[in-house]
């Protein structure tokens, strides 16, 4: 519902303040955005995860592939 999409956007906000450098609150983010049907929002905040900290968090970028694959985005995807 919006209501959950709109509370989870407020507590993402919270927990970036506190965690800005940990992909694993990206990633998490993402995939509560893509559930929420935000796929092209998702795609963005996977690949922020992925590119954080200088090394590629590997479940991040999976994802990123993922995801433009079941978009139908198979050369990005690729």
């Amino acid at each position: 519902s919006e209501q959950t999409l709109a509370q989870l956007r407020k507590d993402y906000a919270t927990a970036r303040e506190q965690f800005a450098d940990d992909p694993r609150l990206d990633y998490a983010f993402g995939l509560a955005l893509w559930h929420h049907g935000e796929r092209s929002e998702a795609i963005d905040v996977f690949q922020t995860a992925a590119r954080l900290e200088g090394t590629p968090f590997l479940p991040a970028a999976l994802a990123v592939g993922w995801a433009r694959l079941t978009n139908g985005e198979e050369r990005q995807g690729l």
